[in-house]
């Protein structure tokens, strides 16, 4: 049997291992729950991180953690808004002390190896805000050793990936949709 990737599917034994025995890279994917048209869900922020977190973890040993479903209010000029119904945001404040307590709570477990799989643009900094003061906490409760990359994956989408991806040539859908459909 392969072993699990997502932690809230490992009993807290077997999560403690993994930490302590392989040292693996914690994945922790952030969207949010927003309108994409008429046609796709409203969690693509979340399942595009998601689905790569897990491709990744299962390729390289990672684990990946539970998504955080919501994020930062999205913006009008990026074609959303909070005017569409289903679109459930986040104040920038709580984002940002919801993602420190976490990656706190991560260390405190023995993490150190965190990657932030950013789903959602409006998220970013954020995400930033977020790990700075995190790290400056560890820091002073002893832990220093703890390293933390945060991922848009949108940046990682060059256009050598989307020929592979689409050899019929890219649809000129925004990235998340094609990423969904």
């Amino acid at each position: 049997m392969p072993d699990i990737i997502r932690i809230c599917e490992l009993n807290w034994m077997e999560y403690d291992r993994r930490l302590r025995e392989e040292a693996p890279v914690v994945m922790l994917p952030v969207g949010s729950l927003e309108q994409h048209g008429p046609h796709l869900p409203m969690n693509c922020d979340a399942i595009i991180p998601a689905s790569i977190c897990e491709a990744v973890a299962a390729r390289n040993g990672g684990l990946v953690a539970p998504t955080i479903n919501y994020g930062y209010k999205s913006q009008p000029k990026s074609g959303g808004g909070n005017h569409f119904p289903g679109t459930t945001s986040l104040d920038g404040q709580t984002l940002i002390f919801l993602v420190r307590d976490v990656i706190e709570e991560f260390a405190r477990h023995g993490v150190r190896k965190i990657a932030l799989m950013d789903g959602h643009y409006e998220n970013n900094m954020f995400l930033v805000e977020a790990i700075d003061p995190a790290l400056r906490d560890l820091r002073r409760d002893g832990i220093d050793d703890l390293s933390i990359a945060k991922l848009p994956y949108w940046e990682y989408a060059s256009e050598a990936t989307l020929d592979k991806a689409f050899p019929d040539g890219f649809p000129g859908w925004p990235l998340e949709h094609a990423g969904v459909m």
